[in-house]
């Protein structure tokens, strides 16, 4: 399965996830970056999915490292941070929901379980280590902000205990690798 950054430069080959639950209260605690202070700082963006119209999910380098970042264009054209309310989040959803299992585009690959969307989007509201945005009270995106070297564990640990029934957990829609 091809993965986010096969093609980049060795120092760049890391894993870009975003992943999609039924929504269910949670609290995590971490050292969340400022993550407009990196985007300010980036040297660019290395890759993106497209998502929908002037909404994707990018790669950004910086001095920190990578992140997948969620972004919108601004009525002028330029690429901003997105935020929660945004719409990018329930695009990824509506994305996700138009995959049967698995599909790739670009070096990205989209992996679902669930054909759903939502609308309405607002932020976890607590301290985390990547960022989660709640969506129509339905589901939760998560996009992770630290990328780590190598495939991300978390992408086939779902996966796993998805396919094996695990209810110990919310629901997985789907994820992107």
């Amino acid at each position: 399965i091809p993965r986010c950054g096969t093609s980049l430069p060795k120092w760049a080959r890391r894993s870009a996830t975003a992943t999609a639950y039924e929504w269910a209260p949670t609290s995590s605690s971490g050292s969340a970056r400022n993550i407009e202070r990196r985007l300010a700082d980036a040297p660019g963006v290395l890759d993106a999915l497209e998502l929908a119209e002037g909404k994707r999910l990018s790669v950004v380098a910086d001095a920190d490292g990578l992140a997948a970042l969620p972004m919108i264009r601004d009525p002028v054209g330029h690429w901003r941070r997105a935020e929660p309310g945004d719409g990018v989040a329930e695009a990824l959803l509506a994305r996700l929901a138009a995959v049967d299992g698995w599909a790739t585009a670009g070096r990205f690959t989209l992996r679902s379980w669930a054909h759903r969307t939502a609308t309405g989007e607002r932020p976890m509201g607590v301290d985390q280590t990547n960022e989660s945005v709640i969506v129509g009270d339905a589901a939760v995106v998560k996009w992770a902000t630290h990328l780590q070297d190598g495939p991300h564990p978390a992408a086939r640990r779902i996966g796993v205990l998805r396919d094996a029934g695990f209810g110990g957990m919310p629901a997985p829609w789907g994820l992107v690798t």
